[in-house]
């Protein structure tokens, strides 16, 4: 079936756009795109070279456990020299941060007031999280 579908959706395209420009129109103006009509309905068949986009282009990311947040997240990829991961293998923010406190035999905020008086005179780049 896909040997037949396959042509017979690319001579329509192809159809759909020659006769788009002999009615004087220009191809980018061709309502919704005859390439993205065409390409609805084989982008199964032609895998990558039909724009990812408009077909959740990240499922292959996805489903190695690689989540995008954003299209202009993705874009910048390029320009990424190094990835750092924590022991979870999670992607750091670079901002340590305290998320919880167990103070043994004292109360919360004195423990927070020792660990900030001593940690404000620190270089460490774990000191700021705390102070």
């Amino acid at each position: 079936m896909a040997g037949i579908f396959v042509p017979v959706v690319i001579v329509i395209a192809i159809l759909a756009a020659a006769v788009w420009l002999m009615a004087g129109q220009d191809l980018p103006l061709c309502p919704g795109g005859v390439h993205h009509r065409a390409g609805h309905r084989l982008s199964p068949r032609l895998g990558p070279c039909h724009a990812h986009r408009h077909h959740g282009g990240n499922r292959p990311w996805a489903s190695n456990g690689i989540l995008i947040r954003s299209g202009e997240a993705l874009e910048i990829t390029h320009k990424t020299s190094a990835v750092v991961l924590d022991k979870t293998g999670t992607v750091t923010e670079g901002k340590p941060a305290v998320r919880e406190i167990l103070p043994l035999g004292m109360e919360e905020n004195q423990l927070l007031a020792l660990a900030a008086g001593v940690e404000s005179v620190s270089q460490h780049p774990f000191a700021s999280a705390i102070v």
